[in-house]
């Protein structure tokens, strides 16, 4: 086997943080722009900074009960003040094959600390995809091939060739799949290809 590419696409992750003495994240007054800019009907994306940083602010909450969600090129950031874990944290694929996972956790964690959150207890990891790319005639390996602790697995295939394999459930998940197959067919993230 030939690997071309590989890296982590998608990391997600629970934190568990505390307000400090002092916070800048006032939940009323993000609550009012939100239902502000939902009166006016505009659509145009919502744009708010915090910690220093530019966020567009979701219409809504999420279906995992967070009532709000703010995104940029770094992170889509699920958060609530009465939410356990407090900040829910999609790490966006770009920044990852860029910066990397380290890099976007300690960045994350500062830019929580800028806002006057710190960590309460250790974050907890609820998904990994592990993609890569790589030339082989014929997949010579299937789920039994990986060392895991996991009690469920299963594969995905696509006119009869393996594209994915699944490790776990609900709580922690990880795919291995074939990333070129899946740009081409789903993500369009064609800038994998300058990686």
């Amino acid at each position: 086997m030939n690997l071309l590419l590989s890296g982590l696409d998608t990391v997600e992750c629970a934190y568990y943080l505390r307000p400090a003495a002092a916070t800048s994240l006032d939940f009323d007054a993000l609550r009012v722009k939100r239902e502000t800019r939902f009166q006016s009907k505009s659509r145009d994306p919502l744009v708010v900074e915090l910690g220093g940083m530019a966020f567009e602010l979701s219409r809504g909450g999420t279906r995992s009960g967070y009532p709000f969600m703010i995104s940029n090129q770094q992170w889509v950031i699920q958060f609530g003040e009465f939410n356990d874990p407090n900040f829910f944290v999609t790490f966006r694929s770009v920044a990852l094959w860029h910066r990397g996972a380290k890099a976007l956790h300690d960045s994350f964690l500062a830019w929580a600390e800028s806002l006057g959150y710190l960590p309460a207890r250790p974050e907890g990891l609820s998904r990994c995809d592990f993609a890569f790319d790589f030339h082989l005639p014929l997949v010579d390996f299937n789920e039994d091939n990986f060392i895991t602790l996991t009690e469920k697995d299963s594969q995905h295939r696509k006119n009869r060739k393996v594209q994915t394999f699944t490790f776990g459930r609900d709580e922690v998940v990880l795919r291995v799949y074939n990333k070129s197959d899946e740009v081409n067919e789903a993500s369009g993230k064609f800038w994998l290809h300058e990686c």
